[in-house]
């Protein structure tokens, strides 16, 4: 539920969004090493405040930030990232930051995931995307790198 949902003129935005929440786990869960949520019926709240600038401006930011009880403790989650586009649309680099920050009762634990992405448009019918991950507590890096071709509107080639 959004009971603040603030548009701007600008395309700037603000929302405010309440989240009751419930979970039921069958098994043991573990959410990070060493820290595992034993079975049971889970009822929670979540809130998330958001605020991010009109995608329309050439550079964006974003800062999404959840709060409030998980499972028998708390959980924080911060994602915030900045977008940039060239001034013809044909260059958009962008990079995320995300930050969990887990309080329970079997223990704390801290998850970071950090992206990158750029992509790449010379012609309006073609264009290479590339993603690039690498979450902290597992120190996996991951990367994705796609090509789009349009043949005629409508068919789409892709090479991923």
């Amino acid at each position: 539920m959004a009971p603040i949902n603030v548009r701007f003129e600008s395309g700037d935005r603000f929302e405010f969004n309440w989240n009751p929440h419930g979970e039921i786990l069958l098994s043991p869960f573990a959410i990070a090493p060493g820290v595992v949520i034993p079975p049971g019926s889970y009822q929670f709240t979540r809130y998330r405040l958001e605020a991010q600038t009109s995608s329309h401006r050439p550079l964006q930011l974003g800062n999404t930030t959840w709060f409030g009880s998980f499972f028998d403790g708390h959980l924080t989650q911060w994602q915030n990232y900045v977008k940039w586009t060239s001034p013809k649309g044909r260059v958009q680099l962008e990079a995320d930051l995300e930050n969990d920050f887990g309080r329970l009762p079997q223990g704390n634990f801290v998850q970071r995931l950090w992206t990158a992405a750029r992509c790449l448009r010379l012609e309006p019918q073609s264009g290479a995307q590339q993603l690039h991950s690498i979450r902290h507590e597992s120190q996996n890096v991951g990367t994705n790198t796609r090509l789009r071709w349009t043949i005629k509107p409508g068919n789409d080639l892709f090479i991923v």
